[in-house]
């Protein structure tokens, strides 16, 4: 059966036993394994911005929590005592997992390209702050730097919305078909992942902050998918209509108009260059 006909809202209801399952032994896998070279680039470049006090959006459609991971590791090495300057202006770099490339451009040229848009120098009055990284977001089970499109493996959540919490998902090494409860209701939890008969929304998912978030950004990185989600591609459209740079990483073309530019290959080789190059053009 597709995944898209067994991950549903429908099914969970019939037999959430067989969904848990599936979502059990997802975990098991992500515990298996880590965050990889791709998620650490984005994360350090990610603190980079934040040091030069520029905004940088990491939107991500994995479950996984591996961008969560990554920045949270990220985060650790920063210090907090490190004076920078504050510029005149700050712009947003927003990142989603994305897909395929038409035209090849260089990564050196492109990331001065980028620079120019998301950095300018700052007046000779400008206040020097102090950098102190954001606390993290009250509402438990969210980053407030890293937008998980589809939710996250590690969390549920009560089906019959007794409550908008969310709580820790079931330990790895449950049984097979194990069904948690609402700590609150004591009704049936779900996974707080989307599924596929289900939209889009704020309290989840924070759609209408992303879509903000995205009007008002400077530049667009998509990496890594194929845009065969609704608010993916909107989030694509939504840029290339207000005339942004669009940057796209990956072996196959996918985005086709607009101002787009395409970096052709392996993400995992491309993504940490890019990474570098970006860092390494705003010290210049």
């Amino acid at each position: 059966m597709p995944a898209s006909k067994f991950l549903t809202h429908q099914y969970f209801c019939n037999v959430p036993g067989e969904i848990w399952r599936w979502h059990h032994e997802f975990r098991k896998l992500v515990e298996k394994n880590k965050p990889n070279i791709s998620h650490h680039a984005l994360a350090d470049l990610q603190m980079f911005y934040k040091k030069q006090n520029q905004k940088f959006t990491l939107i991500t459609q994995n479950i996984d929590g591996y961008h969560i991971d990554a920045y949270h590791q990220a985060l650790e090495k920063i210090q907090p005592a490190e004076s920078i300057k504050s510029p005149d202006r700050i712009s947003t770099t927003s990142v989603i997992r994305s897909s395929p490339n038409i035209r090849s451009v260089s990564i050196k040229k492109l990331s001065a390209r980028v620079s120019s848009l998301t950095y300018k120098a700052p007046t000779p009055n400008s206040k020097i702050e102090e950098f102190k990284p954001k606390p993290p977001l009250k509402k438990f089970g969210f980053c407030d730097e890293v937008y998980e499109l589809h939710g996250s493996i590690n969390y549920m959540r009560c089906d019959k919305n007794c409550t908008t919490d969310l709580f820790s998902g079931p330990k790895v090494g449950c049984a097979d078909d194990f069904v948690p409860e609402c700590p609150k209701c004591k009704g049936v939890a779900r996974p707080h992942t989307l599924f596929f008969d289900e939209g889009y929304d704020q309290e989840y998912y924070r759609k209408d902050t992303i879509l903000n978030e995205i009007r008002t950004g400077d530049c667009l990185i998509v990496i890594g998918t194929a845009l065969e989600t609704n608010l993916a591609a909107k989030i694509v459209g939504l840029s290339i209509m207000n005339k942004k740079l669009v940057i796209e990483i990956n072996p196959q073309p996918c985005i086709k108009n607009g101002n787009v530019r395409h970096l052709i290959g392996c993400v995992e080789n491309i993504l940490p260059e890019l990474c570098e190059a970006l860092q390494t053009q705003r010290n210049v």
